[in-house]
């Protein structure tokens, strides 16, 4: 059996899963982002724990596509370095899901709601 027949049926699964949750979700708007680009994003008032874990979700699926892309090809390192990355979403999802305390949101939790939702770059004509 080749790599794409083991693996496929799982990520058809989890690419129907993504499409099923995402009519749960408001839709991401054209915001300015720069002098002359326009970037989509989640309005402040949408994000959230759950929004970010789905996002990390999404990314999830497209990262085992590109995994299974390159073991194909035969890069299998490369392909391990995504599946780190593979990894490291499926904790911050586990992470956003714990309740802790009487609050249910630790201020740790919170913190990284706020870097997860962040901008990376201030002006996109100037990257460094």
């Amino acid at each position: 059996m080749s790599i794409r027949g083991v693996y496929e049926p799982f990520i058809n699964q989890l690419e129907e899963l993504v499409r099923k949750l995402d009519s749960e979700f408001e839709k991401p708007v054209p915001v300015p982002y720069g002098d002359h680009y326009f970037i989509f994003r989640h309005r402040p008032q949408v994000r959230s724990d759950i929004l970010a874990s789905f996002l990390k979700l999404v990314r999830i699926a497209s990262l085992l596509n590109a995994a299974l892309s390159l073991m194909e090809k035969g890069f299998v390192q490369e392909s391990y370095i995504l599946c780190r990355a593979i990894d490291e979403a499926f904790e911050d999802i586990t992470f956003f899901a714990l309740k802790i305390g009487d609050v249910g949101t630790s201020p740790k939790q919170m913190e990284m709601l706020e870097e997860f939702y962040q901008e990376q770059l201030e002006n996109p004509s100037d990257p460094l």
